[in-house]
């Protein structure tokens, strides 16, 4: 069974990956790499089907280190959600390797990723006519957190850069509860539902965050890495170019083949 491009009947859902789901301590917003952001690579779009299946190798290699997904012949991971002009992936490489990855998702008519936690949070932002974004499917070669911060960090400022050009005005992420705090602090994200199952990844516990630009951006205190990005805005000229899943290059590719295995 072939795969809809509106994302319907998808069991590959991962918003999840924000935080790879780990259970290791996290850095506090202080332990960042905020003073000295300079992590040692370089950071760019796709803008090739290879780039986004380099990436998406990347999510399948580090989801299955942490027992998050079964494993599939093709070897990469990703949701449907993700795979049309909505999409965005963000690659961090040393040199010509992929090292870290991350990919942002505007809302449309498919809606996102997270809806199928929190269907009714995120329609009642729908009906005040705000433009969401979710980010999702983080993944970095290095299993520590703390020694990804630095990537973690511009990745997140490629993510925020991007979505403050298409009209964002809520962000949105689903980590694991104990990590809240952590993405509070750097970030300056809000709690926007309560805790849940999220049956995508063996029904851990997840919860909703939002981050919304307008009113943080107000606060007499900015969160330290929200106001890295205002102060290191990345050119839009960095977005152009990138790649938009044409569906005629997608229907003979690896990333078609997965997508159809997940409607089997």
């Amino acid at each position: 069974m072939k795969m809809s491009r509106d994302g319907a009947g998808d069991k590959g859902d991962m918003a999840y990956g924000q935080d790879n789901l780990s259970h290791e301590k996290v850095p506090m917003a202080g332990a960042m790499e905020i003073d000295r952001p300079d992590c040692g690579l370089n950071f760019e779009v796709a803008r090739t089907l290879d780039d986004v299946i380099e990436a998406w190798s990347l999510v399948y290699t580090s989801y299955r280190r942490k027992k998050l997904i079964p494993p599939n012949r093709q070897r990469i991971h990703t949701t449907s959600y993700a795979t049309g002009r909505q999409a965005i992936v963000f690659i961090g490489r040393i040199g010509p390797m992929a090292v870290t990855t991350m990919t942002g998702i505007l809302d449309s008519p498919a809606r996102l990723p997270l809806d199928r936690v929190y269907p009714e949070e995120l329609a009642a932002i729908r009906d005040k006519g705000r433009l969401m974004m979710e980010v999702s499917l983080f993944a970095d070669r290095r299993e520590n957190l703390a020694r990804s911060s630095g990537a973690l960090l511009q990745l997140m400022r490629y993510a925020w850069c991007w979505g403050i050009h298409e009209g964002v005005t809520y962000f949105m992420i689903g980590v694991h509860p104990r990590h809240a705090r952590f993405y509070s602090r750097a970030f300056g994200f809000e709690p926007a539902g309560p805790e849940k199952c999220y049956a995508a990844v063996n029904d851990h516990p997840v919860v909703l965050l939002r981050g919304e630009p307008d009113i943080q951006l107000a606060k007499p205190s900015i969160a330290r890495g929200l106001q890295y990005f205002v102060e290191n805005p990345v050119p839009v000229a960095a977005f152009e170019g990138r790649y938009e899943f044409p569906a005629q290059e997608l229907s003979t590719s690896l990333l078609e083949d997965f997508l159809g295995d997940l409607h089997v």
